[in-house]
């Protein structure tokens, strides 16, 4: 209970620079989290990337290498991060 006062509620805080704007919402200049490349194709997007079936890995490439297959095999690779 306030006495005589009412309480302000406090707007949000803006996003900081180069941070999304809402939540798990990517960069307006990256490819979102999720995105989805196969082996031979060149990466879309720098970070870190999964690949996807059992077993499972993660690494990191570089926008514009060349996605590489896992275990001897080809793979579908899942952008899980940024770098």
């Amino acid at each position: 209970m306030f006495f005589g006062r009412q309480r302000k509620e406090m707007p949000p805080l803006p996003p900081k620079p180069g941070m999304p704007g809402k939540p798990g919402a990517a960069p307006s200049n990256k490819m979102p989290i999720g995105t989805m490349v196969v082996t031979g194709q060149s990466c879309p997007e720098s970070g870190i990337w999964e690949s996807q079936g059992t077993p499972s890995g993660r690494s990191s490439f570089p926008k514009g290498a060349r996605m590489p297959d896992y275990n001897k095999k080809s793979c579908v690779w899942k952008l899980v991060r940024y770098p």
